[in-house]
């Protein structure tokens, strides 16, 4: 009966519209008439219209306010994805960017607190109603040449005749006079003149960019709750504006028109990378790369055999302290060791992605030495490891094809921790022998047409691109786990004091990587960007009291400069500032906790832009300007 009288309300309003405008061509023109062929199109529209009310409306009654409103972001996704596969529209990254943080920061808007949430079977019904707004807003889409307020008009009083008639047949009331003139007013404003604004939108704008647009509702209603029912503005909607604010930009604006190309010359200088050691002769050095490949994949393999070894001492003993344990002292020599064999391997040159690899390895072994057998922590390491495996994937190369399978292996030997202690001996020690394996063909130069043929083989890759994606990898994992640290409730998370000497090692290991960049002569921008990204992350760590605004302070005065200087570093300048925010944000949990929401989002949109940025650092063809 509800549905019957709102869309009463959006007939009526409609026809009053058009009534009082038919001198305006806008509302009223004879052109655009509705005509026979789009019958068919009319009766779907209607039918859509009301399916997706019953849906909604069933599955809001069973479900919490919160979740209601998270789950009917489902609308903006499905507008953009059936624009995008069924009118054939073009998805910009820009309009895609835009849409992620539309949709995040209405989610941080309506969940307070993230733990708590929880989806009944009312939320099938309101996914399904959003699927069926989705497809709703793609028959307007190709109505919108017509007369908007025409077609609201047939909708509204067909679609109330409809639910009239089922609300009958349920044994429904009419409503009382003031309750009817409630629901038709509410359906004139939200079912007449928003359909019909959102016509006109779509004719000019299209069907995805539209619904993009209107992800914004959420936000104005907030702000209309103000005035109108007296509610004080919280944290949460301060919170929300910071994702809004960005998100609405990127949806609106177009791109400058500048390429990562373009930025990219003017960020390197046209020469060779310096030639180290010249008077070493290159059959020497090439003898050093493969004996020090060697050495290093034997480190590792010697790491996960004491991986191995822990498993059966914690049957034993299980040390409460990590630090005390048996594998730190080995963990933390091995990871040395292998560091440094990374970093002579730069400077002997023509090595590199045995370098990044080696360099990548390092603050994966430290977060299982440092954190300790926690199976979310180990995952997320064995994670990184695959992800940079795809990223070799992502060129045609032998040679990158054998790394990316190393990295597999790595990947899959952490995430193995996930499996019974059987299982995960089992597969640790399978890659023990496999790295030992290696080791000594590399070492030795046997089986020439085994995997170690592209392993110990010069290539023409060079730091500057590839120190960019250890760079950007160890930004995103470090706010990944922040998010697993605040958000798992796992108590042993909590009980480690290490999450100090874990931050200052991945601090370390980026400002190295913008000196090497510095020192090479490359990517200079870059280079900057990772320096300052240290110092905001040594600020972060070690800051107390009031000079914990200090990494906030100096993160937004970091991006104004890029900014002021021109730079095209777009997705870097976001990175800087929702870093800020999420800093900021973090600082206020005490006082006001609903924000816990929009600090997690934001830390998985700064992990997001990280791990992108490492991906199109090595296209070729990048269409963002990103560097």
């Amino acid at each position: 009966m509800s549905v019957a009288f709102i869309f009463f309300g959006a007939g009526c309003g409609s026809l009053l519209i058009l009534l009082f405008g038919r001198k305006s061509k806008a509302i009223f023109d004879p052109e655009r008439h509705l005509r026979k062929n789009d019958t068919g199109k009319i009766i779907i529209f209607i039918l859509l219209s009301l399916l997706a009310s019953f849906l909604i409306t069933i599955g809001i009654q069973q479900e919490s306010a919160a979740a209601s409103s998270v789950l009917q972001n489902v609308t903006i996704v499905a507008t953009v994805l059936f624009a995008a596969i069924f009118l054939r529209e073009k998805i910009s990254k820009r309009l895609g960017i835009g849409v992620v943080l539309i949709i995040l920061g209405s989610i941080s808007l309506a969940v307070t607190n993230p733990t708590l949430l929880s989806f009944s079977t009312g939320s099938l019904f309101i996914i399904a109603g959003c699927i069926v707004l989705g497809v709703l807003y793609l028959i307007s889409k190709l109505l919108a040449d017509r007369n908007p307020v025409e077609c609201n008009i047939i909708r509204g009083f067909s679609a109330g005749v409809i639910a009239l008639i089922i609300a009958f047949s349920l044994g429904d009331a009419l409503p009382s006079v003031p309750t009817t003139l409630g629901l038709m007013a509410t359906g004139f404003i939200g079912s007449s003149i928003t359909p019909i604004l959102m016509m006109y939108g779509q004719r000019h704008l299209g069907a995805a960019k539209t619904g993009a647009i209107f992800g914004i509702y959420p936000l104005i209603g907030v702000f209309i709750s103000i005035p109108l029912l007296g509610e004080m503005p919280s944290a949460s909607l301060f919170a929300a504006l910071i994702l809004f604010i960005p998100g609405m930009y990127f949806v609106i604006t177009k791109n400058s028109g500048k390429t990562a190309a373009e930025a990219k010359q003017r960020d390197e200088p046209k020469r060779e990378d310096a030639e180290y050691l010249p008077y070493i002769s290159e059959e020497k050095k090439t003898g050093m790369k493969n004996q020090l490949t060697s050495f290093g994949l034997l480190l590792i393999a010697m790491f996960f055999v004491t991986m191995v070894l822990d498993i059966v001492d914690q049957g034993a003993s299980d040390a409460p302290d990590v630090f005390s344990a048996g594998l730190f002292i080995p963990g933390l020599t091995l990871s040395i060791c292998l560091f440094l064999i990374g970093i002579i391997l730069l400077i002997l040159g023509k090595r590199v992605l045995t370098a990044v690899t080696f360099i990548l390895m390092v603050p994966q072994m430290l977060s299982f030495v440092i954190l300790g057998d926690i199976p979310v922590m180990a995952v997320l390491s064995g994670s990184f490891s695959i992800i940079f495996a795809l990223i070799l994937l992502t060129s045609k190369s032998q040679q990158k094809y054998a790394f990316a399978a190393v990295n597999v292996l790595l990947g899959a030997a952490f995430i193995s921790n996930l499996f019974s202690s059987i299982m995960y001996s089992i597969i640790v020690s399978i890659a023990s022998v496999f790295l030992i394996w290696l080791a000594f063909v590399c070492g030795t130069g046997k089986l020439r047409r085994s995997i170690s043929k592209h392993l110990t083989e010069d290539g023409d890759i060079t730091f500057s691109r590839w120190g960019a994606v250890i760079g950007f990898l160890l930004l995103a994992k470090n706010m990944t786990t922040t998010f697993i640290y605040y958000y798992v409730s796992d108590s042993s998370i909590y009980a480690l004091d290490s999450m100090l000497f874990l931050g200052i090692i991945y601090t370390s290991i980026i400002a190295f990587v913008g000196a090497a960049l510095i020192f090479i002569g490359k990517r200079r921008m870059t280079a900057v960007f990772f320096f300052g990204e240290a110092i905001i992350l040594s600020l972060e760590l070690l800051s107390d009291g009031m000079f914990m605004y200090l990494p906030v302070i100096f993160s937004l005065i970091f991006a104004v400069l890029i900014i002021v200087l021109g730079r095209s570093l777009i997705l870097p300048t976001l990175l800087l500032i929702s870093d800020a925010f999420t800093t900021l944000l973090y600082m206020q949990l005490d006082a006001f906790p609903e924000v816990q929401t929009a600090m997690l989002l934001l830390s998985l949109t700064c992990a997001a832009i990280a791990l992108y940025l490492s991906f199109a650092v090595v296209s070729k063809k990048p269409k963002l300007p990103v560097f």
